[in-house]
Parts: C-alpha cells; structure tokens; sequence
C-alpha cells in the first residue's frame, strides 16, 4: 500500500508507468549523477534497468527510487481514472 492507496507495484502496467516517470525525471542528467545521489543503493545498471522497466519493485525499491529522482511517490501513483 502506497500513500493509503493499493498499488500492485509488480503489475507490469505500474512498472512501465514507474519507468517513463523515472525517464522524464532524469531528463537529460547523466545517470553517474543519479547514483550519487542514491549513496550505495543503486549502481548505474541498477537505474537504467529501472527505466527500462525491467528492475523488480517493492514498495522499499519504489520509495528508494522515488528519493533518488527528486520526485514524491505520489508523483509515480497512477491518476485516479487509470486503473494500474
């Protein structure tokens, strides 16, 4: 449960709406910029497989990841009309 909200973070419809907002977060930073910023918890591989949608989540994962972006977990829950 995420933010008082169920979100199946294994859902393969949540893991690729996870990896587009990771992508659009990056933007054009380096990823090497990124994990510094995760202190040891992703390594560059870690990061691009997650925006490749292909690194398995957890709720822990999604928060880590969250924090490492700069973007809220609200920011990766799917709007209320769409169904992930």
């Amino acid at each position: 449960m995420i933010g008082g909200t169920h979100i199946e973070t294994t859902s393969p419809q949540f893991v690729r709406a996870m990896a587009a907002q990771l992508r659009s977060a990056r933007g054009r930073r380096p990823v090497a910029l990124l994990v510094r910023r995760s202190r040891g918890r992703f390594r560059r591989r870690d990061l691009r497989d997650a925006e490749a949608g292909l690194l398995p989540l957890d709720l822990d994962t999604v928060t880590a990841l969250a924090a490492t972006y700069g973007i809220t977990v609200d920011g990766l829950l799917p709007s209320r009309r769409s169904r992930l």
